[in-house]
């Protein structure tokens, strides 16, 4: 991750450090200084519920937008919390909020306070480009659809950072063309403010532009005409001098529609991976920073513009780079209708339009246009309409103007301006281009033995550090410390790596609050089996267009990849949902060039789900097994539907995964869902301690084989004997669950405790909830709150542990200081959640949990809580008191509950009155 130039504030207390982060335009400071201190009015519900993904993810950066009160009383409060690294973009009045208060609370945090002064959350794109994905997203604002649209904006950022193997390789391939010979352009410093004070009209593909044409006739002596490469040629043809053509792509749909310029003196401006054929049709050309490959051989410093992800941006980033002081955007629209995409002014427009509209239309979705209304786009065009806001406004110097305001067309460009009536631009002579020039390359042998000397250091590096006994993200952190000394090994690593790195397999494939050690060491494994064949297929693109191999027959059937389709999506967090993209890339590249092998998949069934059913027959076979051990371990209807259907397809045979397969001796995927099956059902004449060996081999069986081990254990000795042998022996990998798992339903708990490799493993929250639970059963109440004396209130489990600090208290007598338990804790919704997880476990009568939940005076009471409570006392026949205080209590929480949550109070009160009704109806009352 790039680090952030800080520069120290005049305003900075010296008590507390803090800095600015990201451009700060003066603007903005000035703001700040005038503001006064005000923070979002927020509930503490809100706040809880903004912070409750970041108190169980495991990255260190979190990015905040907003500020409220009591955020920073939460996060000092949290042990994990208090450790992580915080960057807040707020506004004005809001930093200064957030310094007083911070320097009124106490608290210091371990780095100092990092600002980012924005008016508005769409400019936290310039902040989450500078992190990656990298970070953890609190949102503190008070309209609730904020948090989604940030959301958006991560997941585009997610969408952005994949570089697959295909188009790495191509590129490779046509920078190996070019490197052949001396590299002769116009360096891009040159250029460097070469029209200072000239107006330029930055003309994109959208439809808009045919109406423009007679505009750009007009205007085109006193500007300066840049245009995409697509439509040069015909605007040409319409009468229009074209000074810069700008691309960014090197695939042959751009050669194809490219054509040689009618002034002599235009320039085009191209990737250095561009086709060696677009030398012969563009004669003046320049080389600008668009991918990685560039800063490898030429000096980004003297190559980069401001620019975005498509090349509509790179027209407005080069006209900046020219020193304009206008830019007008014409033909950006960014959008589209189901039967146009393009202007007629793009070369060979049909079949492009037809194959682009056939892709766009999967992928629709409605963004703000113009004029007020909603017009339809892509994630591509959404997030080039971004990166040209956020270029706008960190360039202020420059007036920006958007012709489709003017007549409400195309999708609303942030910070661009209607272009005024009347409107001219500035009479400046034109000045002589700059002359070609043979560049100065950073590569100081021969391009291939710069590339394969590079890529043989870097596996060494990987391999050394995994051979020590490092897990692959620490392999990586080695290697990518060498970015700099190897930038070729280091670029062509990341497609391969980039999907595989622990913060991405960490958070994509666990439940929250569980680390999966086994996934990160099959990703090793992988990478292991993969960086030599990658690098040497690299080597390869050096001398040759390398395709992938052709696709293997798998097996794989339609009717199964539907099934695979039809199970429970997941529920993901914020944080999961941009990694998919990126772990599902790195997995079809794999699946695509690598197909003998098994890329690790989630030891979730869920997520094993979306990434197999996303690749349908291209999905290895063993990927396949494993989904239907999964699904067998499982057990739900949908997973038993899928299993049967495999059986129809022949997928797997008839007599695979049952119970009594297990009595023969296999190895596999498979044969550990069957060791589970066995322990399960009890299945007689087999070797339970070689069942829990089978079962605990794989990550996604371990879990469920010891628990149906232990369920087990007390009605047979052999179960309960192997369970401990395993953990003495270690070859039962233990974390937190499997833990808590052993020590909770272990009839033998002290056997569990001795048998435990270190005293040391037993310490998360899980297992720490697990021996409370235990001393409880054995009337030790007040060594069992001991063990929960510090549970963090908003982990995953901190609603159990203090409902069960509440028991303890309880069975102590001293039932007076759950009072003081609830109202310790930062939030309504929490206290609501602990008052009735309290009362189940105390086994209360319904009547009496809804009659503590009323007199408790909460307001924010969840509508789970509210829905759990109503099934509780349908169990029983409640009297009329009972009734009333659910109707009370469920008008109270919807007058108080935040607009977002409305919607689901509504449907509570709905159901609550429809019961009431049937029940008046039952009884005659």
């Amino acid at each position: 991750m790039p680090a952030p130039s800080p520069s120290p504030s005049p305003q900075a207390s010296q008590r507390l450090a803090w800095v600015w982060i990201g451009g700060q335009r003066t603007d903005r400071i000035a703001a700040f200084e005038a503001a006064t201190p005000a923070a979002t009015p927020l509930s503490m519900d809100r706040v809880c519920a903004a912070l409750r993904p970041v108190a169980d993810d495991s990255l260190t950066t979190v990015i905040v937008w907003g500020y409220a009160s009591g955020v920073l009383e939460l996060i000092a409060s949290d042990a994990w919390l208090a450790r992580k690294d915080y960057y807040w973009a707020v506004r004005p009045a809001e930093a200064k909020a957030l310094i007083r208060d911070l320097e009124e609370s106490g608290w210091m945090p371990r780095t100092p306070l990092r600002l980012h002064l924005c008016s508005d959350h769409a400019d936290l794109i310039e902040i989450f480009t500078t992190f990656g994905l990298h970070h953890g997203l609190v949102v503190l604002d008070a309209e609730p659809r904020t948090g989604g649209e940030i959301q958006r904006q991560r997941v585009r950022l997610g969408s952005r950072t994949s570089h697959g193997f295909e188009r790495t390789l191509r590129d490779l391939h046509l920078l190996a063309q070019r490197l052949a010979t001396p590299v002769e352009a116009i360096p891009m410093e040159r250029l460097k403010d070469l029209h200072r004070g000239r107006t330029a009209l930055c003309i994109a593909a959208g439809p808009s532009l045919d109406r423009r044409l007679e505009f750009l006739r007009r205007h085109q002596q006193d500007a300066v005409i840049i245009s995409v490469d697509l439509i040069a040629h015909k605007v040409e043809l319409a009468g229009i001098r074209v000074d810069f053509v700008a691309s960014v792509d090197t695939g042959e749909a751009i050669i194809k529609r490219s054509h040689p310029l009618m002034n002599p003196e235009a320039i085009a401006v191209l990737p250095l991976a561009a086709d060696r054929r677009m030398d012969a049709l563009f004669p003046r050309r320049s080389f600008v920073w668009v991918e990685p490959t560039n800063s490898a051989v030429l000096n980004r410093a003297t190559t980069d513009i401001p620019s975005g992800t498509n090349v509509g941006a790179t027209t407005v980033g080069l006209a900046i780079h020219l020193g304009c002081s206008e830019v007008v955007l014409v033909g950006h629209d960014l959008s589209f209708t189901t039967d146009r995409l393009y202007s007629d002014c793009v070369d060979q427009k049909k079949d492009l339009e037809d194959s682009s509209l056939e892709a766009f239309r999967i992928r629709m979705q409605e963004v703000p246009g113009n004029g007020d209304k909603r017009v339809s786009t892509n994630t591509q065009f959404a997030m080039a309409a971004e990166d040209l806001g956020v270029m706008i406004q960190m360039h202020p110097q420059v007036t920006f103007y958007n012709i489709n305001i003017n007549d409400s067309c195309g999708a609303v460009i942030r910070w661009a301006k209607a272009l005024p009536e009347g409107w001219l631009p500035p009479s400046l002579p034109r000045p002589p281009p700059p002359p070609m020039e043979l560049l100065p390359l950073r590569i100081t042998r021969s391009f291939g033995d710069e590339l394969r000397a590079q890529c043989s250091e870097f596996s060494s590096i990987v391999f050394t550090a995994l051979d020590a006994g490092r897990i692959l993200p620490e392999a990586c952190a080695v290697a990518w410390e060498q970015g700099e000394r190897l930038p070729w090994a280091s670029l062509l690593a990341e497609p391969l790596l980039g999907g595989m790195e622990s913060f991405c397999l960490n958070e994509l494939a666990r439940p929250i609050g569980q680390y999966q050690p086994d996934l990160i060491a099959e990703a090793g494994t992988v990478v292991r089996a993969c960086l030599p064949r990658w690098f040497a297929t690299c080597e390869r693109a050096l001398v040759e267009r390398v395709k992938p191999p052709a696709e293997l027959n798998n097996m794989a059937k339609d009717t199964l990849v539907e099934l695979f389709c039809a199970a429970p999506s997941p529920v993901r967090s914020s944080l999961q949902e941009i990694l998919l993209p990126l772990y599902l890339s790195t997995w079809a590249d794999l699946a695509e060039w690598m197909p003998d092998l098994d890329p690790p998949l989630p030891a979730n069934l869920a997520e094993a789900v979306t990434v197999v059913s996303r690749f349908g027959t291209q999905a290895p076979q063993p990927s396949l097994d494993r989904i239907l051990a999964m699904c067998a371990v499982e057990g739900s209807e949908v997973s038993q539907a899928i299993i049967r259907q495999a059986r129809i397809d022949n997928v797997i045979p008839p007599d695979r995964l049952v119970p009594s397969a297990a009595s023969t001796p296999r190895t596999g995927l498979l044969a550990a869902a069957e060791a589970v099956l066995a322990l399960r059902q009890g299945v007689p004449g087999v070797d339970e301690a070689e069942l829990l060996r089978l079962g605990v081999a794989y990550p996604f069986s371990r879990q469920a084989a010891v628990e149906a081990a232990l369920r087990a254990a007390p009605r047979n000795r052999r179960c309960a004997q192997a369970l401990i042998a395993g953990l003495e022996d270690g070859w039962i990998p233990l974390n937190d669950a499997i833990a808590a798992a052993c020590i909770e339903l272990h009839p033998d708990t002290a056997a569990v405790l001795g048998a435990l490799p270190s005293k040391g493993l037993v310490t998360g929250e899980r297992t720490r909830l697990a021996v409370a639970r235990r001393y409880l059963s054995i009337g030790d109440a007040a060594a069992a709150l001991q063990e929960l004396a510090d549970v963090r209130p908003l982990s995953e489990i901190g609603v159990e542990g203090r409902a069960l600090a509440c028991a303890c208290l309880h069975r102590m007598g001293r039932a007076d200081l759950v009072a003081e338990v609830l109202a310790g804790l930062p939030a309504q919704s929490l206290a609501a959640r602990v008052l009735y997880r309290y009362g189940t476990l105390q086994r209360v009568p319904a009547a009496r949990i809804v009659e503590m939940l009323d007199d408790s005076g909460f307001t924010a009471i969840p509508p789970d809580v509210l829905a759990a409570s109503l099934d509780e006392v349908l169990e029983s026949v409640p009297g009329d008191d009972c009734v009333a205080r659910l109707q009370r209590m469920a008008r109270r929480a919807f007058a108080a509950a935040d607009p977002e949550d409305r919607p689901s109070h509504e449907q509570f009160a709905k159901a609550l009155e429809a019961w009431v009704q049937m029940r008046s109806t039952a009884t005659g009352t």
